[in-house]
């Protein structure tokens, strides 16, 4: 229960990228967790050969360490393995208390995704980008200038190498 209690935490920490740009209400790491989570049970329709439970599994242990170090933008940190470090000591305190098998998945989930071993973790990285090129959309549809979200979608179309998901990419913007 205590993992599941500092897990909930990703409920209240909102996703400070969105509130540099001042929104007021941005959405948590745990609506941002979720429809990344959406997006691979979705993409995994389109690639039978991939994991589908490996693939739920690292789209939920993502941003988990976030529940510790709250959301880290770039700017808070040296490099991208200092900001590794960082979620890595902050998830093994984190799944201390868990059950040996459940604690290492998580770990070696962590890793994967640190390490982009498989075509899996590859693929959260950047469904993790879509799902933010998608909310920067819901927010420009609530009236926040295109303008500030320019950084956003750059990020997203930065990230986003597999074909179909960059065609989905461009498909948001385009108007309806």
């Amino acid at each position: 229960m205590e993992f599941v209690r500092i897990a909930l935490a990703l409920k209240d920490r909102p996703r400070r990228g969105w509130q540099r740009i001042g929104i007021d209400r941005p959405e948590s790491v745990a609506d941002h967790t979720w429809g990344v989570a959406l997006l691979a049970l979705a993409a995994a329709e389109e690639r039978p050969h991939l994991d589908r439970a490996r693939l739920l599994e690292l789209a939920l242990t993502h941003d988990l360490a976030e529940a510790i170090t709250g959301d880290l933008v770039p700017g808070e940190y040296a490099d991208k393995g200092a900001k590794t470090a960082l979620e890595r000591r902050a998830l093994e305190d984190m799944v201390d208390t868990l059950p040996l098998p459940l604690r290492g998945r998580l770990l070696a989930r962590f890793e994967e995704l640190a390490s982009d071993a498989t075509e899996e973790a590859r693929l959260i990285h950047q469904l993790d980008k879509l799902e933010m090129a998608i909310q920067a959309e819901r927010y420009h549809s609530q009236g926040r200038p295109r303008a500030d979200l320019e950084p956003f979608h750059d990020s997203a179309a930065a990230g986003v190498s597999d074909p179909k998901l960059r065609d989905a990419l461009g498909r948001l913007r385009r108007p309806r």
